[in-house]
């Protein structure tokens, strides 16, 4: 596990937020998970692309509900979590970095604000 975080009264839902890894040196991806406070999932994305790898470098919060990250060599990117589910289309994002699968909802939004230098 990289990283988890509680999300409180303060942030648009209450639950839990962990970021993993595969732990594959050649092809890492980082998965992120969203909970309930009940640990049920409610939404999970994954960063990383084939034979290349995605390095966790830390996060920041930075408002109730949004995190800032960083993957080495691949930018800075937020999470935000959603007071309620969206529809989404299930279809790959312009970003090949992010897979949702082909669920037709979501709880989190990310998006790449900085691009690699």
């Amino acid at each position: 596990m990289r990283a988890a975080f509680a999300l409180d009264r303060h942030d648009p839902i209450t639950g839990y937020l962990f970021v993993t890894n595969d732990g594959n040196p050649f092809e890492e991806v980082v998965s992120i998970t969203l909970t309930d406070s009940f640990l049920h999932i409610l939404d999970r994305a994954s960063l990383g692309a084939p034979y290349d790898t995605a390095l966790w470098q830390g996060a920041e919060v930075t408002g109730p509900g949004k995190i800032e990250f960083s993957l080495d060599r691949d930018g800075t990117w937020r999470l935000t979590v959603l007071p309620r589910r969206q529809w989404r289309l299930p279809l790959p994002t312009s970003d090949a970095w992010v897979w949702r699968g082909f669920s037709p909802r979501r709880h989190f939004r990310i998006e790449r604000i900085k691009a690699p230098d």
